[in-house]
Formats: structure tokens, sequence, C-alpha cells
């Protein structure tokens, strides 16, 4: 009895040992793969990485006269941008986007042709404009959210005459 327990704890240590190794292998063969065969591949990807710019745009806050109301502040609003190699009709979406927007139709098909990756088509445009063109359902069209500064006319013009530049 004493003998097969120990014949079970060596067969047991054995194998511990092997799966042991076995992962320790896998682990050397993931290294090489890495360092050696993937190496050129993973600098450029870095090289990528630390390169990228990303422009933020702060959040600006409120102004407000001495007496609480408000001057100026920020509003959220939305801007049209076009993926150019999405668009599988160039001209349809162009004369789609020129209806819609009210823009040159050969301006916008210059543009919706191009071969970059990103191109604006309208910035900060008003809500009825952004519902018409995504009303459309144009392929490769989308909207992105961006801050406009509005201010109080009635409180700036108040104002006007009493500042002096």
């Amino acid at each position: 009895m004493i003998r097969k327990k120990q014949v079970f704890r060596a067969r047991r240590a054995s194998f511990l040992v092997l799966i042991f190794m076995v992962w320790f292998a896998l682990i050397l063969v993931k290294q090489y793969d890495l360092q050696v065969t993937k190496r050129p591949f993973l600098l450029n990807r870095k090289a990528e990485q630390q390169r990228g710019h990303i422009k933020l745009i702060p959040q600006r806050g409120k102004i407000f006269d001495r007496n609480g109301a408000v001057l100026a502040m920020s509003l959220d609003v939305n801007s049209i941008y076009a993926v150019p190699f999405e668009i599988e009709n160039p001209q349809a979406v162009a004369r789609v986007l020129s209806k819609k927007l009210g823009l040159g139709y050969m301006y916008l098909f210059k543009k919706i042709s191009s071969r970059k990756g990103f191109v604006w088509i309208k910035r900060k445009v008003e809500p009825v404009d952004v519902r018409r063109v995504k009303k459309a359902g144009l392929k490769g069209i989308y909207t992105y959210k961006e801050n406009k500064r509005s201010f109080n006319r009635n409180m700036a013009l108040l104002w006007k005459d009493r500042i002096k530049w």
C-alpha cells in the first residue's frame, strides 16, 4: 500500500513537471514569435502610435455678467463627414447631399471621390440639416458632435457701447 502511494506521488510529480515544461516551452515559442518573426510589424505599429496626434477640444464654460445673466455659452452641434472608400456611388451621394445641405454638386463630388480616409462635408450644421442627411441613410456619411459658441445677442448689444476696445 505504501509502495503504491509512493509510485502515485512520483507519477503525479512527473506529470506536473511535464506540464510545467510544456508551458515554459510555449512561452519561449511565443517570445520567439514576437521578438523575431513579428518584429518589423510591431516596430512599425509602435512608430504609428507614437506619431499620432489627437486634437482635444475643451468644453468652454459659460460667461456671466455681474447680475448672473448668461452672455455666452457652448452648444452641442453636429458636423457631417464622409469616409470616401465606403461610398459606392459618389455621384448619387453628392447629388443627394447637395439637395439636402444646399452645397454645390461638384464641390461635394470632389470631396467624396477623394482618396483620403476622412473628409469634412460641412461643419457645425443646423439640426434640421442633420435630420435630413440622417433620414437619407447614405452609406459612408456620418455625424460628429462638436461645440459651438453661442452669444446672448440682447445682452451683448447692451454692453457693446460700454466696452472700450
